[in-house]
């Protein structure tokens, strides 16, 4: 075969250099600005970042999937475990053909796994990043849910 030689694999995923994905890098832009502001409680670098459009629009569109009442009320519950499809309507009084499109949005925008056992199929929270979002919402709500509520920029559907 002559004087080719091949290169060998990595065995060990350190020996691996892992390439970033848009919304890693995203995160990291989101986490070092967060970072900047908590240590020099200076937000200006926010805006004048050459990348923040296309970053802040990948950031919006996770926000989205949280913004929608059904898609937040299956996160929550999820939160608390596994749940089938027929579970979810049960509680959040949804029709089937709803939750599950909305189950198949989460799990699109990697927040939702799920898990085929059977003819059934459960559901969970994907990474713990999610839950830390929703604490970190809750957390939030503590100390600012009034004036959301009462925002008629943030009006809800009933």
């Amino acid at each position: 075969r002559g004087s080719t030689t091949r290169r060998a694999k990595p065995r060990h995923a350190a020996d691996r250099q892992k390439t970033a994905s848009p919304s890693d890098i995203v995160l990291m832009h989101i986490s070092s600005v967060l970072a900047d502001v908590s240590v020099k409680g200076d937000t200006s670098r926010m805006a004048t970042r050459t990348s923040a459009a296309t970053e802040v629009q990948v950031a919006s569109k996770l926000f989205n999937g949280f913004a929608d009442r059904t898609r937040l009320a299956i996160l929550v519950e999820l939160a608390g475990g596994e749940c089938r499809v027929t579970d979810l309507v049960r509680t959040l009084e949804g029709s089937q053909g709803n939750i599950s499109g909305h189950l198949g949005c989460l799990k699109e925008c990697g927040l939702v796994l799920d898990r085929p056992e059977g003819r059934q199929v459960f559901y969970r929270i994907a990474c713990p990043e999610v839950y830390d979002v929703l604490r970190s919402a809750e957390a939030l709500l503590a100390v600012t849910g009034q004036a959301i509520e009462l925002c008629p920029n943030f009006e809800t559907k009933s």
